[in-house]
């Protein structure tokens, strides 16, 4: 079994809190995932959990190696979107019009969260009193019934 595989297999076991979990996360059997710890737990010569019918719990040794897991396969991931280089990276301006109480309640989340991943992207959002139609009249023009709101480093600044 290859390591790394098996590694994410392990992760996932953690992070779902039981094998069975991990099973559905990473869409193999529960046998699969039984076999890739024990892989694991092979390899390093020692139990890396304490398992029940109900549930897993790390051993010692186990803390250190899902810590260790975890570094590991975040610098594989790094090194993925590196090597990928710029294609990988939206960048530009995403201009948003929506509806005051749906930029607000609904949209400020995702694009906060949005804009902590893809920090080259620009976003302006124009929250309007009135529905907005895609294409229509008013849309992407910066008419006096717009309230444009900069939204820069998770704030928001009207202008």
């Amino acid at each position: 079994m290859d390591r790394i595989e098996a590694m994410k297999i392990f992760i996932a076991a953690l992070d779902e809190g039981s094998l069975a979990g991990a099973s559905r996360r990473t869409g193999r059997s529960a046998a699969a995932v039984s076999r890739a710890v024990a892989y694991l737990e092979a390899h390093v010569g020692v139990p890396l959990l304490h398992r029940t019918t109900r549930s897993i719990r790390l051993s010692e040794a186990g803390e250190r190696y899902a810590a260790a897991c975890r570094k590991i396969l975040a610098d594989l991931d790094e090194a993925d979107r590196q090597a990928a280089g710029e294609r990988s990276v939206p960048r530009g301006t995403l201009s948003i019009s929506s509806t005051v109480f749906v930029g607000v309640e609904v949209l400020r989340p995702i694009v906060d969260a949005f804009m902590t991943e893809f920090p080259t992207v620009n976003v302006r959002m124009y929250l309007l009193e009135r529905p907005v139609k895609p294409g229509g009249r008013g849309h992407r023009r910066g008419a006096s019934h717009h309230a444009p709101v900069r939204l820069d480093a998770g704030r928001a600044t009207h202008r």
